[in-house]
């Protein structure tokens, strides 16, 4: 095992630390769950739905990085994003 300075320059000055894996861990944890909460009225709705959309965003976003090779974390994180979408228009609407 190199010590990292080595290691960087070895692989061209690029290192990647804890920070790279902060997103999809970020993303996994609040998106889905935040969706839910804006989408469910009860809390076992809240927790089905958390539930779905985690495993759609996973299986949307795998598909999506496949397919257009893009980043896999990213790609899922964006579309765990996406089902934020109708939890904010439906509070939007309340609220008018």
């Amino acid at each position: 095992m190199e010590p990292a300075p080595v290691r960087e320059l070895r692989d061209g000055g690029v290192g990647l630390d804890a920070g790279d894996r902060a997103l999809p861990v970020f993303g996994f944890m609040v998106l889905p769950a935040a969706a839910a909460l804006l989408v469910g009225r009860r809390l076992w709705q809240v927790f089905t739905l958390s539930v779905a959309f985690a495993i759609s965003s996973a299986v949307l976003g795998y598909y999506a990085s496949f397919r257009w090779s893009l980043p896999t974390g990213a790609s899922m994180v964006v579309v765990a994003a996406l089902f934020l979408v109708p939890g904010l228009c439906r509070l939007a609407w309340v609220r008018r």
